[in-house]
């Protein structure tokens, strides 16, 4: 089993095994933001992609807010939308928007899956009438969101385990492609096998 650290990007190509590029875009060395893309060949999952909450603390309080989407992404408080090109899956870890993110801020029509579908649309109603930034998390119509099945496999090799966490339901992921890789929330830790 093979740990990796933060703050790294590890390119497998050229090992025996695999044909993997793990990149740990946001979030290794941050409060939020948590954002890993795996490449395997022709398969781009995400996990988490998450708000940046030291960068939106240095640039907002109280009555001072965001414009918009475009504004939060020039700052780096939400991802860069290259970061989403080709992408077959975003798998959020659990609710909180450290992880979650805006949902708004994703580019292009994907599946997004949610610890709970009950818990996303019971915030979603509260988000979108928020007069603050909040307005932003909810999604745009061309992102579909799906519940996150435990202990099943999906049709993009991932494995979704539940895990104990202040927010429930949380889950880490096991992807089952050309590499075996576990991704755990919280920890920001990767294990490949």
């Amino acid at each position: 089993m093979r740990e990796f650290k933060k703050d790294t990007f590890y390119d497998l190509k050229h090992e025996e095994k695999a044909m993997v590029e793990i990149k740990i875009l946001s979030g290794s060395s941050s409060i939020g933001g948590n954002f890993i893309r795996i490449e395997d060949r022709d398969e781009t999952i995400i996990f988490d992609q998450g708000i940046r909450f030291d960068l939106m603390s240095k640039f907002y309080s109280g009555f001072i807010t965001p414009r918009g989407v475009a504004e939060l992404r020039n700052i780096g408080v939400l991802p860069k939308p290259e970061w989403y090109d080709g992408a077959d899956g975003i798998y959020i870890s659990h609710m909180h928007l450290d992880h979650l993110g805006a949902l708004s801020n994703i580019p292009q029509e994907t599946r997004v899956s949610l610890p709970s579908m009950a818990v996303y649309e019971d915030m979603e109603e509260k988000w979108g009438a928020s007069p603050t930034w909040l307005s932003l998390i909810p999604r745009k119509y061309y992102v579909e969101l799906e519940e996150l099945q435990p202990l099943q496999t999906d049709e993009n090799n991932i494995m979704t385990l539940p895990v104990s966490h202040s927010a429930y339901p949380a889950y880490a992921f096991i992807y089952f492609g050309k590499m075996k890789l576990c991704f755990t929330p919280e920890t920001l830790e990767l294990k490949v096998s």
